[in-house]
C-alpha cells in the first residue's frame, strides 16, 4: 500500500514542476534605450550572444509591476511572457549596478 502511495505522490510532484516550469516567464537584461509612458512600450538593448551584435526588443509593460518608469540608460531586468511575436512583461526592475 505505501508503494503505490508513494508512487502516487511522485506522479503528483512531478506534474507541479512541469507546470510550474511551463508558465514560468522569461527573463532579459539589458539597457533601457527609450521607455514611452503613453503606450507603455520599453525598448531594451539586450547584449548579443557570443561576440554577436546587440539586439534592441521591444516589450509591452502596460500590465507590468515596476516600481518606478525607466529613464534612458538605466540597466535593467525584465521578466517578460512572449505570447507570439508580442512580449508583455510582468515585471520591471533596475538591475544592481556593479562596483567599480
Amino acid at each position: 500500500m505505501s508503494k503505490k502511495l508513494f508512487v502516487c505522490a511522485l506522479c503528483v510532484a512531478a506534474c507541479f514542476f512541469f507546470a510550474v516550469n511551463a508558465i514560468a516567464a522569461e527573463t532579459a537584461m539589458g539597457k533601457c534605450v527609450e521607455f514611452n509612458a503613453a503606450t507603455k512600450m520599453l525598448k531594451l538593448e539586450v547584449p548579443g550572444a557570443k561576440g554577436a551584435a546587440p539586439a534592441t526588443v521591444e516589450i509591452d509593460c502596460s500590465a507590468a509591476k515596476m516600481a518606478a518608469p525607466p529613464a534612458a540608460g538605466d540597466l535593467l531586468k525584465v521578466s517578460f511572457n512572449a505570447e507570439g511575436n508580442a512580449k508583455k512583461a510582468v515585471e520591471v526592475t533596475k538591475a544592481p549596478e556593479k562596483n567599480k
